[in-house]
């Protein structure tokens, strides 16, 4: 599935297998990822993209409700460029891709 937000061009996965699957055939820029999924939770997706030569420069972003020093610490070991704690909103999470990206990133899509 895909559709526009916040003049990003986003696709979706229902898993963490679904994603990496999904990065094999797409051309992406930046990776947002929950932490607790199906079938891979966050940290072996953010490992998983940090060990493919085709897909270590991606940078990912998760997304979780665990607040524990301990949690953060082990996203960020996986390779996590940034953890942003839910609830979000929308302008905390689209500041968080621009440092990613850079400002010019929304004219060219993501």
């Amino acid at each position: 599935m895909s559709m526009r937000l916040a003049g990003y061009e986003c696709l979706f996965a229902e898993s963490g297998r679904e994603a990496l699957d999904l990065l094999d055939t797409e051309n992406v820029d930046l990776v947002l990822t929950d932490l607790w999924m199906e079938d891979m939770d966050g940290y072996g997706l953010t490992k998983a993209i940090k060990l493919r030569p085709s897909l270590r420069h991606l940078p990912v972003i998760a997304l979780t409700t665990d607040r524990t020093p301990e949690q953060h610490d082990k996203l960020r070991r996986a390779g996590a460029l940034a953890v942003i704690y839910k609830p979000f909103k929308m302008p905390e999470l689209v500041a968080a891709v621009v440092r990613a990206l850079g400002p010019d990133s929304t004219s060219s899509g993501a």
